[in-house]
């Protein structure tokens, strides 16, 4: 029994990996605007179900991510770590890149993303252009 008490201790944070709920999430920007972001399938790298490796596909507008955690080294301390507050995602084009970062809530009333940023970069002309979008709710 002592043996099954440590076990459960040990898996417990791992049972409730916090993620973003499949379907389309709709906000608004701040200009009233509405924006959309479409979430897809969560996996797990080389299937261990980790907070380290887990992946959300997203799909704003017609870009497609695969969204993770950010990671946290610090040599100074020895220590590996993530933010659960936030996804993040990239992908390259042949002149810069897209970007999106979703911050994520956990509360006693509701886990999940309250908003995302969507960001294009062209390193070639300098182009930069930001898209905020808040108080995302789940509408499928």
């Amino acid at each position: 029994m002592k043996n099954f008490l440590v076990l459960i201790t040990l898996f417990l944070p791992f049972l409730a990996l916090g993620h973003i709920e499949k379907g389309t999430w709709k906000g608004s920007v701040r200009e009233g605007v509405d924006c959309f972001m479409d979430v897809g399938d969560q996996s797990f790298l080389d299937d261990i179900h980790h907070h380290l490796n887990e992946r959300i596909q997203v799909k704003v507008g017609a870009i497609e991510y695969m969204v993770k955690h950010p990671y946290s080294i610090d040599t100074k301390t020895g220590t590996i770590d993530f933010n659960h507050d936030i996804f993040e995602g990239v992908v390259a084009t042949p002149t810069g890149a897209y970007g999106i970062q979703i911050n994520f809530v956990q509360s006693d009333n509701f886990e999940g993303p309250s908003g995302f940023s969507v960001m294009e970069h062209d390193w070639k002309t300098g182009f930069k252009e930001i898209v905020i979008c808040n108080s995302l709710k789940k509408v499928d």
